[in-house]
């Protein structure tokens, strides 16, 4: 089945032909980051966390852009599989502007 028959991501609930929903449970990002003491982390481990995490990522995007899934999100609602590829490259984004602007702070001048 194309992804694209899998509706816009709006309704309550996926079009005919489309896998059952999964819910996602919404959580507090912040907490998340504290009960893993983030701040705690070594920039090389953080980095070498963050390249393996991309390429599960890329390779669990492309199964669910194959097959098509849908999730509904705690918060944003019904989410097609390019819906969730496309917030997580915005998020993505911002997060690189923001370790940018911390390396720049924290960097001895």
């Amino acid at each position: 089945m194309s992804p694209t028959t899998c509706g816009t991501g709006q309704s309550d609930s996926p079009e005919p032909g489309c896998q059952a929903l999964s819910t996602v449970p919404g959580y507090d990002p912040d907490l998340v980051a504290q009960a893993r003491h983030y701040n705690e982390i070594a920039p090389a481990a953080a980095l070498w966390s963050l390249e393996h995490a991309v390429d599960a990522w890329a390779e669990s995007v492309t199964s669910a852009l194959e097959e098509g899934i849908v999730l509904r999100h705690a918060t944003r609602g019904v989410q097609r599989a390019e819906d969730v590829a496309r917030n997580n490259a915005h998020d993505g984004y911002h997060h690189a502007w923001d370790v940018t602007r911390i390396l720049r702070y924290a960097t001895p001048a």
